[in-house]
């Protein structure tokens, strides 16, 4: 009984282990598939970074390198039809650049299709509230007809730091992206496939 008790974890294992491996594959540059959930709820991206005089790290993770003032990271994906509803920042420490230093979040490196030029540098209180440009809201900037361009799916989420003036030496936001997934009424999830298009739902 011992043996055969034995046999069968081994099996399992065989058949868990890969997966799990396959999960959490790394890879270079990072990819991030989009999270989709049975269930009908909100959805959200959250992340920190850390700005230096010479980088923006993400979520103790991914970095990136200014060059000329700005340098842009992937840090997340989001499913295609996406209904973007609203974000919030908050800064544990504001990006001290001597000018100007902004963030903004798009769907592709250098990109603003959800947020363009958020000021950092400004102490603000509480966790105010990113504003979504219009073209980027609903899903006008993740699906309804456009072709996917995420590495892994969906549409990646790259941060873009910017700074004029001297360099930062410091600064730490928090900020997060809510989405409904596309997992109720008429709407379906996706085909991971590259260039995949559907109307928007």
């Amino acid at each position: 009984m011992k043996n055969l008790l034995r046999s069968a974890v081994r099996a399992l294992a065989l058949l868990v282990v890969p997966g799990v491996i396959a999960a959490y594959a790394l890879t270079i540059p990072p990819t991030f598939g989009p999270r989709y959930y049975p269930s009908q709820q909100t959805y959200y991206e959250r992340h920190i970074f850390t700005v230096s005089a010479t980088s923006v790290q993400a979520d103790n993770g991914p970095a990136c390198v200014f060059a000329a003032g700005t340098c842009s990271v992937k840090v997340g994906a989001l499913p295609y039809n996406a209904f973007i509803l609203r974000g919030n920042w908050f800064q544990s420490a504001v990006c001290n650049a001597a000018t100007t230093c902004t963030m903004s979040l798009g769907t592709a490196s250098a990109g603003a299709q959800l947020v363009s030029a958020q000021d950092i540098k400004t102490a603000a209180t509480g966790a105010p509230a990113l504003t979504i440009v219009t073209a980027g809201q609903g899903a006008q900037a993740t699906g309804n007809g456009i072709a996917t361009t995420g590495a892994d799916g969906g549409f990646d989420l790259w941060l873009t730091v910017t700074f004029t003036g001297a360099a930062p030496t410091t600064g730490t936001i928090v900020f997060d992206i809510e989405f409904l997934g596309p997992n109720d009424g008429g709407c379906l999830p996706a085909s991971n496939a590259p260039g995949f298009t559907s109307p928007a739902c």
